[in-house]
């Protein structure tokens, strides 16, 4: 019997605790609701992304991702531009789920040709590759995409002159 109060009175309150310090959080239009554990940006999806997006309307542009591991929740994980479309920015990281991570677009080029204060939900497809999801400020969705990790040496030098001249005064995260 003593055992009983001892685990009622101990070992229930320490669990209930560490539940409750553990967010919820749902997928935009979804009703399932997903426990992070996690406050960083996951190591999988560190790295140089590159690929192909799609509008809703049909219009197809290229996409250039670089995301740096370790960043917490609101702060600047990486950067993303838009080659084909010339605009570009800094990504935020603003949540966290069990398989995909939801960052907030913030143009800082390129903002004529471009929506400002979009929303990206990345989402691991297959080693090496990420779903792109992007939703207008509304929340309604706009694009869909696929973007391919580079690996270090399949890193041309077009593509780091394309970073750089693309993001001639944007910080872009190192990984360390």
């Amino acid at each position: 019997m003593c055992i009983k109060k001892l685990l009622r009175l101990v070992l229930y309150p320490l669990l209930v605790a560490s539940v409750l310090t553990i967010p919820v959080v749902s997928l935009p239009n979804s009703k399932f609701k997903v426990m992070a554990q996690t406050k960083t940006l996951p190591s999988i999806y560190s790295g140089t992304w590159d690929g192909n997006g799609i509008q809703d309307n049909g219009s197809k542009w290229s996409i250039l991702i670089k995301l740096a591991s370790g960043s917490s929740i609101g702060s600047v994980v990486g950067t993303i531009a838009y080659p084909s479309l010339r605009c570009g920015g800094k990504l935020i990281l603003t949540d966290i789920g069990s398989n995909y991570i939801k960052l907030y677009e913030n143009l800082t080029f390129g903002k004529n040709s471009c929506i400002n204060s979009g929303t990206i939900i990345l989402q691991p497809t297959s080693n090496a590759y990420l779903k792109y999801l992007w939703f207008y400020p509304q929340g309604s969705h706009g694009a869909n995409g696929i973007v391919r990790q580079q690996q270090p040496n399949n890193v041309t030098p077009s593509n780091i002159y394309q970073m750089q001249r693309l993001f001639r005064n944007t910080f872009i995260p190192r990984r360390y």
